[in-house]
């Protein structure tokens, strides 16, 4: 999938994520819920996300895709603030 010019993979199901650095967008398939960036998404993408059960709410309760672009290096920031700002997911920072 192709968003802003940024190629992600996907999807994977929370909890089963690659140990990599990158971006991720949590969707439930209609609407965009999160996107987030971490050192290690496998680490970061679990059930214990502290806004998981935001996004199953939010999600109503239909089973999370999460999509993934790896990279590392600054512009993960200014590309997740890119993100944030072109999909407005429902839940996380504005």
């Amino acid at each position: 999938m192709n968003i802003l010019n940024l190629q992600f993979v996907g999807p994977y199901r929370v909890g089963y994520l690659p140990k990599l650095k990158g971006i991720y967008i949590v969707t439930n398939g209609l609407k965009w819920l999160d996107v987030g960036s971490s050192e290690d998404l496998s680490q970061r993408v679990k059930t214990s996300h502290e806004r998981y059960a935001k996004w199953l709410l939010a999600g109503a309760f239909l089973p999370l895709k999460v999509y993934c672009f790896f990279g590392s290096g600054p512009f993960l920031l200014f590309n997740e603030k890119r993100l944030r700002e072109y999909l407005q997911p429902l839940c996380g920072e504005r």
